[in-house]
């Protein structure tokens, strides 16, 4: 039986769902943990505070930056992530941190099942199921007993790490990562890369459960679209930092496929403007692309 010291770090920018998140913290069965919660704004304190959970004020509304400070505070030997639109089993942490008994194993994620505020739209549904689980951060994996996995596909709203690894393989990059504005990710799944690179293990643990909150909001094409922008852009972040980038940039397929996105930019617009096409697929490729364009220029710009 684990018995680590667990630090459970949630960022939060204040929404109001926190209240739920904090409660199901209070009732879980592993009791050696603490709570750090990391906002940006002073809203969330007297509530955080109420609950005898340690708050710290981030300076940046970034969630790598706010991340990487709550594991610099954590004291735990084990640090656990969720959100604050996330409620967590239970027997949530006793479940992943029963895992760490082996050294090689150093991050577990645990199963996420989203909760919507209201019924999905039907044009949704219609969507591919893995690109809808992705957008809205279900789980993809369909295994029902714990698995140890070779590709990075466990979510930030239910992962924990042993802190340790983080001064072999580095922090969350915070270049990537949330903010209010932009919908930027594969922060979690670039320490993951950065981790089975270095040898060891991820583990997949089903049981360990966290059911995610989804607002109206969330369900609607506008959002979809953003989301979907801001994973192509997000993904071209992520490359930047691989060791291959300077000599992938140097070929010469490469640059006719950048310079084939810029082309392109004139007639996403027509598509989006004058074909005016229902599938929603179609579209959200096209914002993801798009998403790739600008992601590129920001690059060539600094």
């Amino acid at each position: 039986m684990c018995s680590y010291k667990a630090s459970v770090i949630i960022c939060t920018a204040g929404r109001k769902t926190l209240r739920d998140c904090l409660e199901s913290l209070l009732t879980q069965t592993y009791r050696d943990f603490e709570v750090i919660v990391i906002g940006i704004n002073q809203r969330s304190k007297n509530l955080v505070s109420k609950f005898g959970f340690k708050f710290i004020l981030s300076p940046k509304a970034n969630s790598s930056f706010q991340r990487n400070l709550g594991i610099k505070k954590a004291e735990g030997e084990l640090v656990a992530f969720t959100d604050d639109d996330a409620v967590a089993d239970r027997e949530w942490l006793k479940i992943l941190t029963r895992h760490y008994n082996g050294e090689e194993i150093v991050c577990v994620g645990g199963k996420i099942i989203p909760k919507f505020s209201t019924e999905i739209p039907t044009f949704l549904k219609q969507l591919p199921e893995g690109m809808f689980k992705g957008f809205i951060g279900e789980t993809l994996l369909n295994f029902e007993e714990a698995t140890v996995i070779d590709k990075p596909l466990l979510w930030g709203c239910n992962l924990s790490f042993r802190k340790s690894i983080f001064d072999d393989v580095g922090l969350f990059d915070e270049t990537l990562g949330r903010t209010p504005n932009k919908l930027i990710s594969e922060d979690e799944t670039d320490l993951q890369r950065r981790i089975l690179k270095r040898g060891f293990k991820l583990v997949y643990e089903p049981k360990a459960v966290v059911t995610h909150l989804i607002d109206e909001e969330r369900l609607t094409k506008k959002w979809f679209l953003e989301r979907s922008f801001w994973q192509g852009y997000s993904e071209i972040l992520r490359i930047r930092n691989q060791e291959n980038f300077e000599k992938l940039w140097k070929e010469k397929s490469f640059q006719t496929e950048f310079f084939k996105y810029i082309s392109f930019i004139k007639s996403m617009e027509i598509l989006f403007e004058m074909i005016g096409t229902d599938n929603l697929k179609k579209k959200l490729d096209v914002a993801r692309k798009l998403g790739r364009v600008a992601a590129f220029k920001s690059l060539l710009e600094r």
